[in-house]
């Protein structure tokens, strides 16, 4: 929402993010399909013995809580290790409704001598000098090889990322309205006879088969505008068409053949401008949601919508 929105990127609060085994497991497999050379500048391996349950949960927190507040001009954590640890024990061993899940029976106070000097401390610190990167695991990385030799295995898959006009991972700026944007595809092929600019976005998920429903509840769609509308401002001047993006969908337990999902024109100007799904649910475009994110601005209002402002603060529930 538009709060969400203010406090991360315009008063840029100490955001705390936790990053899923998914993801990690994307990221990896998506920087050694196409740009292996950057690794170690992105990933650090973790190569003892992995904690496990509820000790790792608790590290995992607490590293998660000090990459928010890490200094990186003093290479310091701005936040005290109690409070630290504290906070990041609470996280795990109550629900959210308060429920004792985890460490049942036990205090901090109590699990902190076990921290110290433990291979929860050493986790921990493994985990501080990669800081700027992802730590994973040497299971973690061998997974994410096996999944990219099977990516390659496909002839049509291959052809993409060997292809000799391929761009990896390039980027795009452009200025609107007095807005700056940025966009970074993973791969983008420019065919130079034909005119023709084809964007490709590789997805790891736990479940393939149906990959349209991944893309609407991902909202994977706006991206799909976004990055449609920098390579045309880019390309569309020197007389290149850019294509609706085509998707490299991969299943995480490298069980599945990959495929390639494509999306069409339509999937396209959905995209920008909204669709209504079979069950009737109506989700906002891209126009629409940028149109929006400029009205919080001019109007320096975050805590509301412009629908509900304009609405006069009373809405027909959809």
């Amino acid at each position: 929402g538009p709060f969400e929105y203010y406090k991360r990127f315009v008063a840029k609060e100490k955001e705390v993010r936790d990053t899923s085994e998914a993801i990690e497991l994307g990221s990896l497999v998506d920087c050694l399909l196409t740009s292996p050379d950057t690794f170690d500048d992105r990933f650090l391996i973790f190569t003892e013995a992995p904690l496990t349950g509820q000790n790792k949960e608790l590290v995992d927190r607490m590293f998660a809580i000090s990459k928010a507040y890490y200094n990186e001009e003093t290479d310091s954590i701005n936040y005290a290790f109690e409070d630290l640890f504290k906070e990041s024990f609470d996280y795990v061993k109550y629900s959210k409704s308060g429920e004792e899940v985890k460490f049942k029976g036990k205090t901090w106070e109590s699990v902190i001598p076990s921290f110290i000097d433990g291979p929860m401390e050493a986790y921990y610190n493994v985990l501080l000098k990669g800081i700027n990167k992802t730590v994973v695991s040497k299971m973690q990385v061998e997974k994410a090889e096996a999944i990219k030799n099977h990516v390659l295995s496909i002839p049509k898959i291959r052809d993409i990322y060997t292809h000799p006009k391929a761009l990896h991972q390039p980027t795009f700026f452009y200025e609107e309205d007095g807005f700056n944007y940025k966009a970074m595809p993973d791969t983008v092929i420019v065919d130079d006879d034909s005119k023709i600019v084809q964007e490709y976005e590789l997805k790891t998920s736990w479940s393939i088969s149906d990959f349209s429903y991944n893309r609407i509840q991902q909202k994977y769609y706006i991206q799909e505008a976004h990055y449609n509308k920098a390579l045309t401002k880019y390309y569309t001047e020197s007389g290149y068409k850019v294509m609706p993006r085509k998707y490299i969908v991969v299943d995480s337990t490298n069980q599945l053949r990959p495929y390639i999902a494509s999306t069409s024109d339509n999937h396209l100007k959905q995209a920008y401008e909204g669709f209504t799904t079979a069950n009737g649910l109506y989700h906002k475009g891209y126009i629409q949601l940028l149109d929006e994110l400029k009205w919080h601005f001019s109007n320096s209002m975050w805590n509301t919508t412009k629908e509900i402002h304009e609405s006069n603060d009373e809405i027909l529930i959809k």
